[in-house]
């Protein structure tokens, strides 16, 4: 899968996050921009619609195919 993997450190952890390529860039960067914005309290991740708990990242955790969101506890 040609897909683009991000390498993320946070305070929460270090994790790999991959996405689709029918992504464009924009909304690549577009996505990633607002998820730096967020502040480290607020970040939540879903890994395939499962809630990813604090320093449970792990770059084996996450396979080329993956989908990872990041949700901005506020919003929900």
């Amino acid at each position: 899968m040609n897909g683009i993997i991000l390498h993320v450190s946070s305070d929460l952890g270090a994790f790999m996050m991959s996405l689709i390529p029918e992504d464009t860039i924009d909304t690549i960067k577009q996505t990633v921009e607002w998820a730096q914005e967020i502040p480290p309290e607020y970040q939540v991740l879903y890994h395939h619609g499962k809630l990813l708990i604090p320093f449970n990242y792990n770059y084996s955790n996450f396979k080329n195919e993956d989908s990872v969101k990041v949700v901005d506890i506020r919003d929900l």
